[in-house]
Parts: C-alpha cells; sequence; structure tokens
C-alpha cells in the first residue's frame, strides 16, 4: 500500500528537513515493512525528487510510487520535477527513469571542499 510519508518515516529513513525547504513523500508499505519510497522538495518555486529506493524486486513498485507523486505535484501546481540520482551507484534508478521517459538534463561535479 502506497501512503504519505510520515514524521517517523522521514526519521527511521534517515531523511534530512532543511528550514525553509518543504519536503513530503510517499512510501511503499507492505505490512509494517517499507519496501519503497519517494521524497520531494519544494523550494523556489521548483520541485525536486531524491532519496528514492525500492527494495522489492518487482521494477513497477517504483513506478506505482512515483506515478502518486506526481498527482500529488500537478495537485500542488507543479508540471516538473528534476530528479536527483548517483549515476555510478544505482544504474537500475538510471534505466528506470530513462525508460519511463526522463532525460538527462545536467551534470554535477563533486569534490573534496
Amino acid at each position: 500500500m502506497i501512503v504519505p510519508a510520515t514524521e517517523e518515516h522521514f526519521a527511521g529513513l534517515s531523511i534530512a528537513r532543511h528550514p525553509g525547504v518543504e519536503t513530503w513523500g510517499f512510501v511503499l508499505e507492505d505490512g509494517d515493512t517499507v519496501k519503497g519510497a519517494v521524497f520531494v522538495s519544494e523550494a523556489m518555486g521548483q520541485a525536486f525528487g531524491h532519496d528514492t529506493f525500492v527494495s522489492s524486486d518487482d521494477p513497477m513498485d517504483a513506478l506505482r510510487i512515483w506515478r502518486r507523486a506526481r498527482e500529488e505535484l500537478k495537485a500542488r501546481g507543479f508540471e516538473r520535477c528534476m530528479v536527483h540520482i548517483d549515476t555510478d551507484t544505482n544504474p537500475r534508478l538510471v534505466e528506470f527513469w530513462e525508460r519511463v521517459g526522463f532525460k538527462p538534463r545536467m551534470v554535477v561535479y563533486e569534490g573534496e571542499v
């Protein structure tokens, strides 16, 4: 069952909350077990998807969660959402986004500060 994320989900999944940034999400539960989640942050009129995971073997579970998030995004007036994923460590998620029509739009560099 896909349900809105609660404060317990945020704490249990170590999802950061930042002042001035509204973060919400949905989780896929199987009984007491969280089998997947997606979180979205809103800032400066933009929506950013992050911290997506699915531990289920059903590849459609990720799509089900994101479809629910998309409904919420549209209800909040968004037409687009940027999704942040680590392309080096999660090829399965990259394949998923490309399969559902998302295209890479930017390159992010990382390094020591």
